[in-house]
Order: structure tokens, then sequence, then C-alpha cells
């Protein structure tokens, strides 16, 4: 089932890729329960993009930020039959339950909704704002993290209320949008990776040049603050590594969080996610 869920996110990443090029922004992801989420804040900062991939021919669903079980969680539950997308934007109701916003006199505040299944595996994909302004929906902000439930249905509950199969916790950070802004065609950078990562007092950024070339490395905190200027500096082609030490542009170490380092050469730029850990 793992790897049927693997190939799914693939494909689903190339047809991405193929529609909207390299400026595409990466998702983030968390797996428990037999369920994937892969979650993005969109390029305007106002919604959530989200799919869902559960080991199931059954309903899948996230409930977001919730207390005592299911009580007061932003639930989106959804299912595929035949290729036609079903979906509900639900609340919990209680530790145990939930119903959809519209009967509990909400609305509905699922932008978009695709769906998909194939090979034991459903796919649901949706946007939602990151504040609706429902009481029935969950505040969501940049930069913050919240606990999610994740979880899917028996095979072939085509339903919103089916018998789970397995629900797990977790927990995700929405990160300021960081995408590829251009399109590294012609690039002199070949790769860029680095270690430890996660990591708690330097790391070591590593990138691959297949040309002389003037190197600019900027690094950016969650909210999209520029943090640390790297001095631009020209390298011979090969490979390179330059340490970061979790330090500002004023020398104070940062606090514990997703980074982002943006490196710049030859006017195309590429973007590496940094975890700081304490």
């Amino acid at each position: 089932m793992k790897t049927a869920i693997i190939l799914i996110t693939i494909l689903f990443s190339l047809n991405l890729l193929a529609a909207n090029g390299s400026k595409d922004i990466p998702y983030e992801t968390v797996t428990i329960a037999g369920v994937t989420l892969n979650y993005r804040v969109t390029p305007d900062l106002n919604n959530l993009d989200c799919q869902m991939l559960g080991s199931t021919t059954g309903w899948v669903g996230v409930g977001f930020v919730p207390g005592q079980g299911m009580q007061s969680a932003n639930f989106i539950i959804g299912y595929d039959t035949n290729g036609t997308t079903h979906i509900r934007d639900d609340w919990g109701v209680s530790p145990s339950s939930h119903a959809s916003d519209t009967s509990l006199g909400g609305s509905s505040n699922i932008i978009s909704s695709s769906s998909s299944e194939a090979m034991g595996t459903t796919q649901i994909n949706f946007i939602i704002p990151l504040n609706s302004g429902d009481s029935f929906d969950r505040v969501l902000a940049i930069g913050q993290t919240y606990n999610i439930i994740l979880g899917r249905g028996q095979a072939g509950t085509d339903n919103f209320t089916g018998t789970h199969a397995e629900v797990g916790s977790a927990q995700i950070t929405l990160v300021q949008p960081v995408g590829n802004q251009d399109d590294n065609l012609g690039s002199p950078l070949l790769s860029i990776s680095s270690y430890p990562n996660p990591f708690q007092t330097n790391t070591n950024i590593v990138f691959q040049l297949k040309a002389n070339s003037t190197v600019g490395i900027s690094i950016y905190n969650s909210k999209g603050q520029l943090v640390k200027v790297l001095t631009p500096t020209i390298y011979q082609k090969g490979g390179h590594q330059l340490v970061w030490n979790g330090r500002d542009d004023g020398n104070q170490l940062l606090p514990a969080g997703i980074y982002f380092a943006r490196i710049s050469a030859g006017g195309k730029t590429q973007n590496l996610k940094l975890i700081l850990i304490k």
C-alpha cells in the first residue's frame, strides 16, 4: 500500500509540474495512520492547498486543530465514486462525532476539490481558506504549528460516516511559500543539499556547479523574512560547501524552526529547506 501511495504522489506531482513548470511551490508532507497529507500555503497567502492520500477505497479525512478527540476540529472529509468527487466541510460536535457545517448553520468553505481512486488508494485534493470567517472553521495562520487528525475509512465506505480503519494525530507547520521562482534551465547549479538537517548548531550547505559562477545565499524564516545574507562569492566549477551557524545578520542565535536557503547562481535560483532544532 505504501508503494501505491508513493507512486500516486509522484504522478500527481509530475502533473502539477507539467501544468505549472518549475515555479510550483513545494508541498510539506506528513503521514500517519495510512494517510499522507501534502499541504502548502497558496502564493496569495490566503488559502491552504492540500492533497490527502489514504490506503483505502473508502473515505479519507483531516481534522484541523482538534480539542478533545474530534471536538471543535475543522474536518475535511471526502471519497471518490467512479471519478466523482464527494467532499464535505464538517465541524467536530463532540469528542467522537462531527457534522456538516451547513447542518449546523454554517457554510461549506471548500474553494475547489478533485479526487481519484486507483491501486487501493484514494486521493482527495482540496483548497480551503486560512480564515473563512465561518464560526465552524478554524483560523489558520502562516508560521504557526497545529495539531491535526488524519483518518481513513474501511474499504468501500463511500460515505461521510463510515467506520474508521485507522486514525492518528500529527502536527503541521504552515510556512511562507518559497517556490522555485526561476526557471532553472540553464542554471549553473547542478544540485543543492545540506547536512546535518535537522541541525542544532551548524549545517553544511552543499552545492555543485557545472560552470564558474558567482553564488549568493540568503536565509529566510518561515514567515518569509530575510534573516541572513551570506556574501556572494565566485566559485569554480565543481562541488563546494559552506557552513551556516544558525545565526542572523546580527550574529544572534535564531529560534528553532523551519528556514529556507535561497541559493542564486547565473541569474537562477533554487531553494533548500533547513530545520533548526534545540
